[in-house]
């Protein structure tokens, strides 16, 4: 398909990607067949990125509490509960999104959508 831009702070948009990813990586870390997919689409003006894992997903009542600041499950010494607190607020600064489900076929599947160039 064709390339798609969008309009944002490369820095930021990087460091967004790269907290989801990390977050999708930490939690298949004890799968033996970790699946990590990465999907990109547009949608009306805007740039939908998909960052779907194959781990347990995100319990119902922690769903909503995700991107909270200081709100992490794992373990001490592994993670601060501001990377999707930080990502949030660097999507919706640029005038995007970030949203969090539970895919039908497990895991969880992070959305960012970003104004289209």
């Amino acid at each position: 398909g064709e390339p798609l831009a969008v309009v944002g702070n490369k820095g930021f948009v990087h460091q967004i990607l790269v907290n989801l990813v990390q977050n999708a990586v930490d939690v298949m870390e004890e799968l033996a067949a970790p699946v990590l997919l990465l999907r990109c689409f547009r949608e009306r003006e805007m740039v939908i990125v998909e960052v779907r894992d194959n781990g347990p997903g995100i319990p119902q009542e922690n769903l909503m509490r995700v991107f909270d600041p200081f709100f992490t499950t794992k373990e001490v010494g592994k993670g601060t509960g501001l990377g999707l607190y930080i990502s949030y607020g660097l999507a919706t600064d640029q005038g995007g999104d970030l949203r969090v489900a539970n895919h039908p076929d497990g895991g969880a599947v992070f959305s960012l959508a970003l104004k289209a160039a």
